[in-house]
């Protein structure tokens, strides 16, 4: 049996935070689904009529977003410490920044979702008209900002699957199916993309860490 040293090796613990970070995400998220009231969280990215009579939902859903990006990128900057100490290599701290320009885009539209959509919905529930401004606020956030900030999670995921290859902590098959996934969904502003490369990329990490 391998010592405690080796089983919870640097590398090991940023594959648990990434994967818990997930776990955390879905246990948030995989009671509405049970209950049929996941269409209540599509007020964050379509129509807000659609959670109407259902704002608890709405809110949870919009909060958990903060929490799932924060312990992620807490993973993430825990496998850069540990490829920087072992290659003095550039590579991770720029991915640890453009994720953190992520991280930081993500929680401002968890709390833009969270207090001003859950109101705006509140408002509709009063039949009292929503303002223009709400409208563009949320498409500049759901469009704009992701459409700059996603493809930056992409480089980054690439730049720490090259870097963790180059001092062999993952298969090379594996630091390689994330750098293409990564690079195909690049220029494709599909925001779930995204989920999969994590996920992936922290069971990586505790198989083989």
């Amino acid at each position: 049996m391998g010592t405690p040293e080796i089983l919870w090796s640097q590398p090991r613990i940023a594959g648990a935070l990434i994967v818990g970070s997930t776990v955390l995400l879905l246990a948030i998220s995989l009671p509405f689904y049970l209950r049929g009231d996941i269409r209540a969280v599509e007020a964050q990215f379509g129509p807000i009529d659609v959670a109407v009579g259902n704002i608890p939902v709405l809110r949870v859903a919009s909060a958990g977003l903060g929490p799932w990006v924060s312990v992620l990128l807490a993973g993430f900057v825990v496998l850069a410490v540990d490829l920087v100490r072992r290659e003095n290599a550039v590579l991770p701290v720029l991915a640890v920044v453009g994720l953190t320009v992520f991280t930081v885009a993500w929680i401002l539209e968890s709390a833009f979702h969270t207090g001003v959509t859950v109101w705006a919905v509140r408002e509709l529930e009063a039949d009292r008209e929503v303002p223009e401004l709400f409208n563009q606020l949320k498409m500049w956030l759901n469009v704009y900002v992701q459409w700059m900030v996603n493809p930056l999670a992409f480089l980054a995921f690439i730049g720490l699957a090259v870097a963790s290859l180059r001092v062999g902590v993952p298969p090379g098959w594996a630091a390689w199916t994330i750098t293409i996934w990564s690079a195909v969904w690049f220029f494709i502003p599909f925001p779930l993309a995204l989920f999969p490369v994590p996920v992936f990329f922290g069971v990586v990490l505790l198989v083989n860490g």
